[in-house]
């Protein structure tokens, strides 16, 4: 299923928010550079989008629960023996991959993983940091 194209967490309320509020506002991009999120009914600025959320966007691939992936997602990578490797869902050179802190080559294509190994995302960094500090 693929769902929403983004989700945001708040920062100040340490939360994800309703995509809802994502496309409510148009984002731009003002003078200075900073990310904001403009109202359209208003046409007024509301304010910096990007200090307050953190816009998390969907990778497109689905688990093996047929959940889709989004940036900051942690997940458990099977490999053919059904053991497991845990990996967070970045953006990385124009694709989302897989990160490991324990691999050599620490960044795989979230297709290749979907493909040749299975995954299941177990939560994400933002909501859930332990999860990840404790790999």
């Amino acid at each position: 299923m693929l769902g929403n194209r983004f989700k945001a967490w708040d920062k100040e309320m340490k939360q994800m928010v309703d995509p809802y509020l994502i496309d409510k506002y148009i984002l731009a991009i003002n003078f200075k550079g900073v990310v904001i999120a403009y109202d359209e009914e208003e046409k007024d600025e509301v304010f910096e989008y990007s200090k307050r959320f953190a816009v998390l966007e969907n990778s497109r691939v689905s688990d093996m629960n047929e959940i889709c992936a989004f940036e900051e997602d942690i997940i458990r990578v099977f490999d053919q023996d059904k053991r497991y490797q845990i990996q967070k869902v970045v953006f990385v050179d124009g694709m989302f991959c897989g990160y490991s802190k324990k691999k050599a080559c620490p960044h795989t294509s979230m297709d290749s993983i979907k493909r040749n190994h299975g995954f299941e995302i177990i939560g994400n960094t933002l909501e859930q940091p332990e999860l990840w500090e404790e790999c």
